[in-house]
């Protein structure tokens, strides 16, 4: 049973990168570094699928593990490192979104200029969460970092 529902998230995961790899080449500008940031996010869900798949067997039997336990350092850089490959992606989705946004406030007049700088006041938003968002990241990485021994 258990490897049959790995197959089925095995094949949905496959099918998922197929999309998104099929967007990122028929894409251009912010689109495109939005599809590539999705990208970075199937890299993160697959390992933890990886990661639960090889935890499946050992659940059964398995007694949880105590909140004292310490995490391996070697998953931890590894979490690290992707965590700064999409925080990369998110950075430059965020710079090509804004570059169109302040475009179409140059070369636009009126009530579409204005549509368009409220959409600006939106990204500035956005682009404040993302960062608050990265550093909550860091911040839960950092703390786990502590507890394992690892700089």
């Amino acid at each position: 049973m258990l490897e049959t529902e790995w197959k089925a998230k095995e094949s949905a995961l496959a099918a998922e990168k197929q999309r998104i790899r099929y967007e990122i080449a028929n894409s251009t500008g912010a689109t495109r570094e939005q599809w590539k940031y999705k990208l970075a996010l199937w890299r993160l869900k697959k390992e933890q699928a990886e990661a639960s798949a090889k935890a499946e067997p050992s659940k059964t039997y398995a007694v949880a593990a105590s909140p004292s336990a310490t995490p391996d350092p070697a998953k931890t850089k590894a979490e690290y490192a992707l965590l700064q490959t999409e925080w990369k992606a998110k950075r430059s989705a965020l710079a090509a979104e804004k570059q169109r946004i302040e475009y179409e406030i140059a070369n636009s007049i009126g009530a579409t200029r204005k549509q368009w700088e409220y959409k600006l006041v939106l990204w500035r938003r956005e682009e404040a969460q993302a960062e608050q968002d990265q550093a909550a990241a860091k911040a839960r990485l950092s703390s786990s970092r502590g507890r394992s021994g690892t700089p």
